[in-house]
């Protein structure tokens, strides 16, 4: 490994872990605060299945809105952080192949889709709804993995009661632990997205050079 491999390879896990893993759970730290203290506001208790202050239910929502909120946000950062060179520089491709096991959900949404405008109004939502089908996909294992977490809770704490300031540190802790694993995998994706689509136009390039030569000499 060379000089610049070790820096660019550095600089990966810098952007990865700092950027998007540590200020994503910070983001979401406060987010998921906030949401616990305007929902469990007003409450004597909260427990794990007790309507419409249910932690149980509050466990399970929060680990597939992070992951399917994320699929879209940070994946598209990602995409326009690698093609302006911030954080890290594109040397860095061989350093992001995209998972072959995971090529049934590459699908990050490019960010000028969302703002550019779309005439034909089905085919934004045709394109949507397939970024929308990735997201969920990418979500479904949290989604289990928040039901085990649900399950052992009520088992543990089955006929406690929360207090307000509990509930918030809970929802606050756990929103920002799962983002913290949960965004730079998806920032990892998005990277994986821009360097194969970046490889993809320089290979074409050429051909398009080769087309116009061979033209100009007929």
């Amino acid at each position: 490994m060379t000089e610049a491999d070790r820096r660019n390879r550095i600089a990966l896990i810098v952007y990865l872990s700092v950027f998007h893993g540590i200020g994503g759970a910070i983001i979401n730290l406060l987010i998921n605060g906030f949401l616990a203290w305007a929902t469990y506001d007003g409450a004597e208790s909260v427990r794990m299945w007790k309507w419409p202050t249910t932690m149980g239910a509050d466990v399970i929502l929060t680990a597939l809105l992070i992951p399917l909120i994320t699929w879209f946000i940070a994946g598209s950062l990602a995409r326009v952080d690698y093609r302006k060179g911030k954080w890290l520089c594109h040397t860095v491709l061989p350093l992001v192949p995209y998972p072959k096991f995971l090529y049934p959900v590459r699908s990050i949404l490019r960010p000028e889709d969302l703002f550019r405008r779309e005439h034909d109004i089905r085919k934004f939502a045709l394109k949507f709804l397939r970024e929308l089908r990735g997201g969920l996909l990418y979500s479904l294992p949290y989604v289990v993995l928040g039901g085990i977490i649900a399950g052992v809770m009520t088992g543990i704490f089955t006929h406690t009661e929360f207090s307000l300031n509990a509930s918030i540190a809970f929802k606050a802790g756990y929103g920002a632990i799962f983002s913290l694993f949960v965004t730079p995998v998806v920032a990892y994706l998005g990277l994986a997205c821009a360097a194969e689509d970046s490889q993809r136009l320089r290979q074409s390039v050429p051909m398009v050079d080769r087309h116009f030569e061979a033209a100009a000499a007929v």
